[in-house]
């Protein structure tokens, strides 16, 4: 019997186990029982045993026990108390993995990952699907505790966090990862290497942070809300979007005088503007408050 096979028989018997198969969705968890794309995911983390990893929703623990391996000191998150039987039978002799009992978007992390030099963590997960944009906008804007990223998420969500302008995946959270990292697809995932199997490929993407963002913004605050409202009314032209939005307390005067200063076409829609013309639009609304 092949490996892939006896892995996915294994995990079955779990989830069956504690009760949570054949619910075909499990709170948005798909499993990985498939070595060689468990394999790419650690590979692609360049693991050493110096390495500490947050593993975020580790549920049967097939990737943990993967990451476990490797030597590095290993913190795996679970939030189901049923899941949570399995990893702490399955992990008790492993001194270099631990399990913590937890929800990711109650938790401190902070205080969970601090050590003598926090920006040294690894995280290395399997996210559960509908927790992906949250978890991922979280982790960035803790960046500084993190070298490295790597994720299996919907393809759908390495899309967008990879888009060009004028692309309809262009959004947002794309431009939200582009100031914060660098993100890169590494490989796509087929639906039936899950348990249970979504309805969607998958993919396995590095996000790697940057300490300095590639644009310079004057304020962040500024830069963002800009995003937000563009976004928000994607259909509209960025002029009646920003004029509508609550977000933007600036008056239709200064938001005309800094389009044409900086020659963007008022017509335009938000999914057409890059990082550097976000950028420039914030820093010279800035550049008109400081000059009030």
């Amino acid at each position: 019997m092949g490996e892939e096979k006896l892995l996915r028989l294994k995990t079955l018997k779990e989830l069956k186990s504690i009760g949570l198969y054949p619910r075909k969705n499990i709170k948005g968890q798909h499993f990985l029982v498939d070595s060689y794309f468990l394999q790419k995911i650690i590979d692609t983390a360049s693991l050493s045993q110096e390495d500490r990893i947050f593993e975020i929703g580790a549920g049967t623990g097939n990737l943990t026990f993967e990451l476990g391996k490797s030597g590095a000191d290993v913190i795996a998150l679970e939030n189901d108390i049923n899941l949570l039987s399995i990893l702490t039978e399955k992990f008790r002799d492993f001194s270099n993995v631990k399990i913590v009992s937890g929800d990711f978007k109650k938790i401190n992390l902070a205080e969970l990952l601090r050590t003598e030099n926090s920006a040294d963590w690894k995280v290395v997960s399997n996210l559960p699907y509908y927790l992906t944009n949250y978890i991922i906008l979280a982790l960035l804007e803790k960046k500084e505790f993190f070298k490295s990223i790597v994720l299996t998420v919907q393809l759908e969500v390495g899309e967008r966090l990879t888009s060009l302008p004028g692309k309809k995946s262009y959004g947002s959270i794309t431009l939200f990862a582009r100031y914060h990292s660098i993100v890169e697809i590494i490989e796509i995932i087929p639906p039936e290497v899950f348990l249970p199997r979504p309805e969607v490929y998958s993919a396995i993407i590095k996000i790697t942070p940057n300490r300095i963002p590639p644009v310079y913004v004057k304020d962040e605050k500024v830069f963002f809300e800009l995003i937000r409202a563009a976004f928000n009314m994607r259909r509209k032209t960025i002029r009646n979007a920003w004029l509508r939005s609550p977000l933007i307390k600036y008056t239709e005067a200064q938001i005309d005088e800094i389009l044409n200063s900086t020659g963007i076409d008022s017509k335009r829609r938000g999914e057409t503007l890059s990082l550097e013309e976000f950028a420039e639009v914030a820093n010279c609304l800035c550049g008109c408050n400081d000059n009030t």
